[in-house]
């Protein structure tokens, strides 16, 4: 990935981030802007939407748009339409970011004829152009998952099957480190708990990971719950478990099935119904 990628990419994101005005869907706006705007004095608790009564949403990422008020506030009056086009640029540097670090990570073990194909993947997809912008819990999480990941010190080869791999020097801090951002990714979008046991089981079972680095890495975890659990309550004002009243709205008490339900395989009709195929 050379400075042409980067430079190409950065316009391109510029661009988007210049015309991609509103939201995609609107629990980007309602759950995060609306969030910060009550804690700012802007709206009342009467206007926010439902979940806010259930106490069920994190309030990580409100926090952040809270504070990034604050300091534009500083220099006088703040426009919606410039703050949130610099929350489109925060997410795009950070997306450059990320994929630089991915490519520069997995480039020495690519084929050669295939480092171009990398590079141009993944910068110039144009859906990740367009959710790599958007300042959202579902792109914020999984750039910080893909962080954290990043961050974990894997063994430059595959474990053998005799004995585990023998860990990094100083590795211990970074599997705290990697557990922390899997934890702050969760704050996020809840629905990372996935990917995140997901990560945990190759660790355990393909990885055979050392239950030392295993157990800092669920030490991060915690510490990044604790620090979200502070954050809910400085929003809600009280002390709540957001994760749990989560789940048991939307799964326990049904509440997630009332906005429509679809089979298994109805992933794959909604990729030919709203994406751009082939290319979706």
């Amino acid at each position: 990935m050379d400075r042409k990628h980067l430079l190409y990419a950065c316009l391109m994101l510029l661009i988007a981030c210049w015309n991609s005005v509103g939201f995609h869907q609107g629990d980007e706006h309602f759950q995060i802007l609306d969030f910060a705007a009550y804690k700012l004095g802007i709206l009342t608790a009467d206007e926010l939407p439902w979940e806010f009564g259930e106490q069920m949403r994190p309030a990580f990422q409100s926090l952040l748009t809270y504070l990034a008020y604050r300091f534009f506030a500083l220099f006088g009056e703040v426009h919606p339409y410039w703050f949130t086009f610099f929350l489109r640029l925060l997410s795009a540097a950070a997306f450059v970011g990320v994929m630089t670090w991915l490519y520069r990570r997995y480039a020495p073990v690519l084929p050669r004829d295939l480092l171009r194909w990398f590079a141009l993947l993944s910068l110039f997809q144009w859906c990740l152009v367009y959710s790599g912008i958007r300042f959202s819990g579902e792109n914020w999480s999984g750039l910080v998952f893909a962080t954290g990941f990043l961050l974990y010190p894997l063994p430059d080869s595959p474990p053998k099957r005799q004995g585990f791999t023998p860990p990094r020097p100083g590795s211990g801090w970074l599997c705290l480190a990697a557990g922390f951002l899997f934890g702050i990714s969760f704050l996020f979008r809840y629905q990372l708990a996935v990917a995140i046991l997901g990560f945990g089981a190759w660790l355990l079972i393909i990885g055979r990971e050392q239950w030392q680095r295993i157990g800092l890495v669920v030490l991060g975890g915690i510490m990044a719950l604790g620090l979200g659990t502070v954050v809910d309550y400085w929003f809600y004002g009280e002390w709540v478990i957001a994760p749990w009243n989560y789940v048991r709205i939307n799964v326990f008490e049904g509440v997630a099935a009332t906005f429509g339900t679809r089979p298994w395989w109805g992933y794959f009709e909604l990729i030919f119904e709203r994406g751009v195929p082939p290319l979706s």
